[in-house]
């Protein structure tokens, strides 16, 4: 009989971790979004490759870099460019994301795709949340042709600004399990996860 409870508890812990993903269809350009139901919340599981007609959506000229791992967008551009029906994920919004997946010391390690575009991927890396996070690296300024940390942290820009030069941003990292807020100059190019209204 107790190896019976343990079996069954087993089978409701694995129910309970798998992800199904739904897909959005991008009405302005046709583009497929993956998308995934995180606690109260449904978040693309994918970065926006949506082509703004900004300068700073940053690999406009990179096909093969966003259809990868999306576009880079300044912070200004980010607030804008979520389809109809999606947003910019608030401060509040990442935190409520961290909360659901444990914490932020731990959800970074349950939100990375198990892919070889990361460098390396720490041992505790599942992506049994369904997030997918993907390492897209930032661009510093748009004028700049490289692209820092690409294979080693993925930046997603939050709509709360911090000052009149930074705006606040999310990142995780190829070495370990946080999802950590940070600040930056709000011209950098960054990732944007777009969270449903």
């Amino acid at each position: 009989m107790k190896f019976i409870t343990a079996y069954s508890l087993l089978l409701i812990c694995i129910a309970g971790t798998a992800q199904e993903f739904d897909v959005y269809l991008d009405a302005r350009d046709g583009k497929a979004y993956k998308t995934v139901e995180i606690g109260s919340q449904v978040w693309m599981a994918e970065n926006l490759n949506y082509e703004s007609e900004s300068s700073n959506a940053i690999f406009s000229r990179n096909t093969g870099l966003a259809d990868i791992f999306g576009r880079l967008y300044c912070w200004e551009v980010a607030k804008e460019v979520c389809p109809d029906g999606w947003h910019l994920p608030s401060d509040a919004d990442w935190t409520l994301l961290a909360d659901h997946l444990g914490g932020e010391a731990v959800a970074g390690g349950i939100m990375k795709e198990m892919s070889t575009y990361w460098v390396s991927l720490h041992e505790e890396a599942s992506n049994k949340s369904g997030f997918s996070a993907l390492p897209g690296g930032l661009l510093e300024k748009p004028t700049d042709g490289s692209y820092p940390y690409m294979g080693e942290m993925g930046f997603f820009w939050s709509t709360q600004e911090k000052s009149r030069s930074d705006a606040w941003f999310r990142y995780v990292k190829y070495d370990g399990t946080l999802l950590k807020a940070g600040s930056g100059d709000k011209e950098n190019g960054m990732s944007v996860r777009c969270l449903k209204n």
